[in-house]
């Protein structure tokens, strides 16, 4: 009858069917697109500077804009570099210059010195490496350290012994190519491996103090001449300052991995 076929299209459907039709639904492909989880690093608004290189004109860092690991390592390099270590005057230290603005130079040897003083050593090189690279100290290193009246690193220098070194072989100004040298070895009496200064004290002349204490002390009674110094490896900027401090591009230079420790 009609009242009994009513009945049998509203009853509920069994446990049987209903487990069917899942199995059915589990079987069949999904015609939805996978999802990809999508990782987004940083917002782009369309900043001229994003994704360029930037160098900060106060620590000298290099770093990408709108990279969140460049960011924050420019962030605890800034910090480091515009709050730096006070650096105040002791009896551990050292002082083989004091000059005419009241900054002094402090010479510490890495063997030699005590704990605070090689405190300094490791801020000095938490300073350079951001620039120049990771900074490996050479066997019986020494360190020359400016610091000014107000007990701020302006500048330091690392410097070793060594025995011989090549002239370097000038290049086209401007030129990105690897220095080179013209592979006779000559004496040498200083080895310079890494100079830096303070993004605030350059072109004051810092560079050229720490060499002239290089040559005044680093010798022992007798004074080095300046030829006798060696770089490293210098960058750009390292091969202006030791052509002009030498007095040619013909300087003496040196392989970087001689005499590390």
């Amino acid at each position: 009858s009609a009242s009994a076929q009513w009945r049998s299209m509203m009853k509920p459907p069994s446990a049987a069917k209903v487990a069917a039709r899942g199995a059915k639904r589990k079987a069949s492909p999904s015609t939805a697109p996978a999802s990809r989880k999508k990782e987004q690093l940083y917002l782009d608004f369309g900043q001229k500077s994003f994704g360029q290189q930037l160098t900060c004109a106060t620590c000298g860092m290099v770093y990408t804009k709108g990279e969140p690991r460049d960011e924050e390592a420019h962030r605890k390099h800034h910090e480091r570099v515009v709050s730096g270590a006070s650096m105040q005057e002791g009896p551990a230290e050292h002082v083989i210059e004091r000059l005419a603005d009241g900054s002094r130079v402090v010479m510490i040897d890495g063997q030699r010195a005590s704990e605070p003083m090689l405190r300094r050593v490791r801020h000095a090189l938490a300073l350079m490496e951001p620039e120049l690279g990771e900074v490996a100290l050479p066997a019986s290193y020494r360190a020359l350290m400016r610091i000014s009246a107000q007990a701020r690193l302006m500048g330091a220098t690392v410097i070793h012994p060594v025995q011989s070194a090549c002239r370097a072989v000038p290049h086209a100004e401007g030129s990105a190519e690897a220095l080179r040298h013209d592979g006779m070895p000559r004496r040498a009496a200083c080895g310079i491996s890494h100079i830096w200064v303070h993004p605030s004290a350059r072109r004051d002349g810092v560079a050229s103090s720490l060499l002239d204490a290089v040559c005044k002390h680093a010798g022992g009674t007798f004074e080095l001449p300046k030829e006798s110094l060696a770089f490293s490896q210098p960058t750009a900027l390292g091969r202006r300052l030791a052509a002009a401090y030498v007095g040619t591009e013909c300087f003496l230079v040196y392989d970087d991995d001689a005499g590390k420790a």
